[in-house]
């Protein structure tokens, strides 16, 4: 890692998780991302990089990550043992975004945890010995809780930041709580 990535790294290491993310230097700058245009004389586009200095303090997109999630029932964590999913992210999970090289949101993040848990049979199990009462409830904002390597809750209003501005990265194993 060169060291302008790990001061970047560091300096978001050190930051706060709110939504003042959004507005990250990396994030609204076009000094750290490259360019197209289309020559008119010879018809070819033309790609102008950043300078080196900006290319290399850009943080690293998250390309997978192991988390283990636990589920909660009337404020009581339900599994001895919780479940572990292992997510991986491919291109088209972050090429709609507006600055794709930066990898995925916490939004797809949490809309594929709670994906993987409804699909589980422990969650159809609990739904049934609750009467159903349980799946009225859970839903994507209210029932998928996100932490990061630290421990940090992930709030909802910064769903749409990437992984890599919320202190995670590759290979990171985080926490997610199942809210029933």
């Amino acid at each position: 890692m060169s060291l302008l990535q790990k001061n970047t790294s560091e300096e978001l290491e050190r930051g706060r998780i709110d939504e003042s993310l959004k507005l990250h230097r990396m994030l609204v700058s076009d000094e750290y991302h490259g360019k197209e245009y289309k020559d008119e004389k010879s018809g070819i586009v033309i790609e102008e990089f950043e300078d080196r200095d900006k290319f290399f303090a850009k943080p690293v997109f998250v390309s997978e990550l192991d988390v283990e999630c636990n589920v909660i029932v009337d404020g009581k964590e339900l599994l001895s043992t919780p479940l572990k999913f292992h997510v991986e992210f491919s291109p088209e999970d972050y090429e709609n975004e507006k600055r794709p090289e930066f990898g995925t949101t916490l939004r797809v993040l949490r809309l594929r945890l709670y994906h993987y848990f409804k699909d589980c049979e422990i969650y159809r199990d609990i739904i049934k010995n609750e009467g159903g009462e349980g799946a009225r409830k859970f839903t994507i904002s209210n029932g998928v809780k996100i932490y990061n390597h630290k421990d940090e809750l992930l709030p909802l209003n910064i769903d749409d930041v990437q992984l890599c501005f919320l202190k995670i990265d590759t290979g990171n194993t985080i926490k997610c709580e199942f809210i029933l």
